[in-house]
């Protein structure tokens, strides 16, 4: 029996012992699967990192230009803005500037006329033998009757002088 008990204890010993190195080299191959198949996806998240960077860059670039042509845009379209708001600034004034030069000739007329007619009232009972067709109350209806013509015909007046200044309307 002892004997017995010595040979299993030395095959125990020879079986742990065969079990020991054979969970070493599987534990080594293990190690360099994982080491391998670690290398593998560091690879792989290095080259997707690279790619990223490389899009991301391209996007900062590309984003960056749109922004330098937007604010060219911008500024263009100020100067533009400016140009016509000055030039119809300008077209206005020149339009008042006519229209009034217009009205105010219009109203020495009218007060010459005014004062002509006037004029001739006062002289017309010393020099008339016969009564006047109208009643001298409405003498000075009458004198003004021309002034009120020309006045009621400057707003429709001033409407076609705006919109021929305008020009053509656009659609």
């Amino acid at each position: 029996m002892a004997r017995n008990f010595a040979f299993n204890a030395a095959a125990r010993s020879k079986l742990q012992k065969a079990m020991l190195h054979k969970m070493a080299v599987n534990a080594k191959k293990a190690k360099d699967d994982l080491d391998h198949s670690m290398r593998f996806v560091q690879a792989k998240f290095a080259s997707a990192a690279k790619l990223q960077n490389t899009r991301n860059t391209a996007n900062i670039a590309r984003s960056k230009a749109i922004r330098e042509v937007i604010s060219k845009n911008k500024a263009e379209a100020r100067k533009h803005l400016e140009s016509s708001v000055a030039t119809q600034q300008r077209a206005m004034a020149a339009l008042a500037s006519a229209t009034n030069a217009r009205i105010s000739k219009t109203n020495k007329h009218v007060a010459v006329n005014a004062a002509q007619i006037k004029e001739n009232a006062k002289k017309a009972p010393r020099t008339s033998t016969r009564p006047l067709p109208f009643s001298t109350r409405r003498l000075p209806m009458l004198a003004l009757r021309p002034l009120l013509a020309v006045a009621s015909s400057l707003p429709s007046w001033l409407t076609r002088t705006r919109a021929f200044a305008s020009g053509p309307p656009t659609r």
